[in-house]
This record gives structure tokens, C-alpha cells and sequence, in this order.
């Protein structure tokens, strides 16, 4: 079973997502005590303390505006403990589920629940673009943004394409019940990107 661990304490790792060293998600159980301590050095600690014993041994620690959220567990003295990025551009796609598929033989199951959950992060993007400010000749404006649009546009910004400022969407390292975790590239051009996508008749009002 994968573990956090602060050299101090060691508890239940449920889940885990990667971006530069940094977690930005990190679900984990146990006594309040020992998650205080892991929550204290993800957060306050001047130099990473914290590693992932069968996930990932590098040092690491939350990414900046991390929020912890807590649940008791019915009839046992552990909790859970989630925390994880707030900003705008992360995607996550967690399955309590998938906890338990952290062996090398589940990636394939893994990856077909992940597809099976997509369309949540298709839904995502929607909501960001929708809320996207784009710059029109110097005048900031809104791009309305149709429900099947989303996995057209997902499909093209996971990959790199001649003259953008490479990927539109990031696909981060996730383990345990995170079976997926994402980063948008808020420097990507992605009015033009949206043009080019209709106008190549891809994208249909």
C-alpha cells in the first residue's frame, strides 16, 4: 500500500498528483495527529520533507494556494485528508475507487476508467474557456463555448502544433484514486486556436 511519509509520521496515501515537484492533490488516511504533521510539511516546511513510498521517493511539497479538506471516518479514529491546488487552470479526475489500483498490472484498468471519466474534464475545459478573457485587437471579450466543442478542443491542445506556444493542456503524473490530473496553459493562443478549429470545420455552431 503506498504511504506518505515526512521522515516523522507515515500514513495512508489514497492519492497523488505531480506537477514539477510540487503535489497539487494528495488524499491520504489516518490519525488527525500524523495528518496534521504531513499537511505541515507540504505547507510551512522551508525545504520538501515529503515522499510517496511506492509512488514517487522524491522530495516534494504542496504547490502554492493548496486547501485542506477533512472527513471523519464513521466508527474508527483515523480521517481523511484531502488537500489539493485551488487554481482555476488544474483539472482533476478523481474515482475513491481507483484507490486501490495502484499496482503495475491496473494500468490498463486505470486508463480505461480515466477514459470512462473524460467527459468531466471536457466539462472543465468548457467552464474555463467560458470564463476566459480573449484579447480581440486589444478589447478583452468572451467566446461562447458549445458543449461538443470541448473534446474537439481538448483533442487538439494535448498535443504540440507548429506556431502555438506548445501544449494547451498538460497532463500531470497521478497515482491512486486521482486517475487523472491536468494543468491549462493559460499562455496558449486559444482564440486563434478556436478559430482555426472552425474555420477547418471542425467546430460547428
Amino acid at each position: 500500500m503506498p504511504e506518505f511519509s515526512n521522515r516523522q509520521v507515515t500514513v495512508s496515501a489514497l492519492g497523488l498528483a505531480l506537477h514539477d515537484h510540487e503535489a497539487v492533490y494528495a488524499s491520504m488516511v489516518g490519525p488527525k495527529g500524523s495528518l496534521k504533521s504531513i499537511w505541515a510539511g507540504l505547507v510551512m516546511n522551508s525545504r520538501p520533507v515529503t515522499y510517496a513510498p511506492g509512488w514517487d521517493w522524491t522530495n516534494f511539497k504542496a504547490g502554492g494556494g493548496a486547501k485542506q479538506f477533512w472527513a471523519a471516518l464513521p466508527r474508527a479514529s483515523s480521517h481523511h485528508l484531502v488537500v489539493r491546488g485551488m487554481a482555476k487552470a488544474l483539472i482533476f479526475i478523481t474515482d475513491p475507487a481507483a484507490a486501490a489500483l495502484h499496482a503495475s498490472s491496473d494500468r490498463m484498468l486505470r486508463r480505461a476508467q480515466l477514459a470512462a471519466h473524460m467527459p468531466e474534464a471536457h466539462q472543465a475545459l468548457a467552464a474555463y474557456l467560458e470564463a476566459y478573457e480573449f484579447d480581440f485587437g486589444g478589447e478583452p471579450a468572451r467566446l461562447p463555448m458549445l458543449a461538443q466543442w470541448a473534446p474537439v478542443i481538448w483533442d487538439y491542445a494535448v498535443s504540440p502544433h507548429a506556431g502555438t506556444a506548445g501544449y494547451g493542456i498538460w497532463g500531470l503524473d497521478a497515482y491512486g484514486d486521482c486517475l487523472g490530473a491536468f494543468k491549462i496553459n493559460p499562455s496558449y493562443p486559444w482564440a486563434d486556436t478556436i478559430q482555426e478549429l472552425i474555420k477547418a470545420g471542425k467546430l460547428v455552431w
